[in-house]
């Protein structure tokens, strides 16, 4: 390489000089590493440090931003580009701005927006694009990609459309969207894009109720509503047993339409249906049950372990057995007043007495039982003990014979 002479190194000299000369001129950078170059005229990006961390080009006539206009200034994280000409920015304009913080695009001429400006900013935090000419706002979701913005302002007078989807992903701002959006030229000059029903009316004669406006979750708090009342209903049928009255009340009907002739001459088929629990099986079944089908003439009984219909609902099979018996043998113990089932068929008894004025039950007390230990909601069972007598299983043998004699009797059909 050959020393350069004394002409040449005067030019050098003077091109270097006159580009420094240009830089200062235009840009002011403090120690800070922000360069201010804001008001100058400028055309297009100027050249300022690579290490810049602001850069001020407000209040110039630049037009433009380049594919590589901002490349060298990796480490930004404030540009100011409020009240230029922009018309165009590249789509890959801020490729490198990785770590841009605050984006100012106020006043100028963008008369689109694209999402693709917005791809790599994703420590972005601030962004204003009001006063510019654009339109329509949607209907793909523009900041989707600006996942830490936290302010947004934008805003036109020539803003006519605004679709859901443009505001979609900017739920963790820190400002509700609704305080942002200004209709500055009438609410009249808006019509509705959604929902279709709506669409093309003018926004200020819709009037949408709250369920409308907010159609999710109404219909996921109604959903939640009928589900828990529903759960409640089930619940409170099942502590009550609604489901077993309701069936009571209908073989009540039922029995009211038959008449009583027809009733007892073609439908009693057992003698008598035995209510125990089982707990007191071994009881029923090994000694009550031989007893009488053995006697002369033998008795017809009804036990829902043998003769309930399989497949039936067990409250069909108890309802239409009391039904065709001519009486019911309450096997009365502890175990019996603990058991649902036996509650139902106590009641059901119960009914008909009542209804049909007979003396249809028959209690045998194979121990003894205290009426005041007696659960409440074996209120009949109280009223039955208290109005009829009763007969015990003895435990002296030499008693037993006399309480077969008597069962018999009570159960034996009258003859006509």
């Amino acid at each position: 390489m050959r020393p350069l002479n004394a002409k040449e190194s005067v030019i050098l000299f003077t091109l270097i000089l006159a580009q420094g000369f240009d830089f200062c001129r235009s840009c002011n950078c403090d120690e800070q590493y922000f360069c201010n170059c804001s008001s100058n005229h400028l055309q297009h990006v100027p050249k300022v440090p690579a290490n810049a961390l602001g850069l001020d080009l407000s209040f110039n006539q630049i037009a433009s931003i380049g594919m590589n206009d901002l490349t060298p200034y990796s480490e930004l994280k404030t540009l100011n580009l409020h009240k230029n000409t922009l018309k165009f920015i590249h789509v890959e304009a801020f490729k490198s701005q990785h770590k841009l913080e605050v984006l100012d695009l106020s006043l100028n001429n963008l008369k689109n927006l694209s999402s693709s400006w917005f791809r790599e900013l994703k420590s972005l935090q601030q962004l204003n694009l009001v006063e510019n000419p654009y339109t329509t706002l949607g209907p793909a979701p523009i900041f989707q990609p600006l996942l830490n913005l936290r302010t947004l302002r934008f805003g036109s007078p020539s803003l006519r459309e605004i679709y859901k989807n443009g505001l979609d992903s900017l739920a963790h701002l820190d400002e509700d969207v609704d305080l942002f959006i200004t209709l500055r030229d009438g609410r009249g000059n808006y019509v509705c894009d959604t929902p279709f029903t709506l669409r093309g009316d003018a926004i200020d004669s819709v009037r949408l109720s709250v369920f409308e406006c907010y159609m999710i979750p109404a219909v996921s708090v109604l959903c939640s509503l009928i589900i828990i009342v529903l759960g409640l209903i089930v619940v409170t049928c099942h502590k009550l047993h609604v489901i077993w009255y309701l069936q009571m009340t209908k073989a009540w009907i039922q029995a009211k339409r038959k008449p009583a002739v027809g009733r007892l001459a073609e439908e009693l088929r057992y003698d008598a249906f035995v209510s125990y629990s089982q707990h007191d099986a071994e009881w029923v079944e090994e000694i009550l049950v031989p007893e009488l089908e053995s006697a002369h003439p033998p008795f017809a009984l009804c036990l829902h372990k043998r003769d309930f219909q399989p497949g039936r609902w067990i409250v069909d099979n108890i309802i239409d057995s009391i039904e065709k018996s001519h009486r019911t043998l309450f096997v009365l113990s502890e175990h019996f007043v603990t058991s649902e089932w036996c509650r139902y068929e106590l009641d059901f008894s119960h009914f008909r007495i009542v209804d049909e004025h007979n003396d249809s039950a028959v209690l045998v007390l194979l121990e003894p039982i205290k009426k005041e230990t007696i659960p409440k909601r074996f209120c009949k069972l109280r009223k039955i003990m208290n109005s009829r007598t009763y007969l015990e299983w003895p435990e002296e043998e030499e008693k037993r014979n006399e309480f077969w004699s008597n069962l018999r009797a009570v159960l034996q059909r009258d003859e006509c």
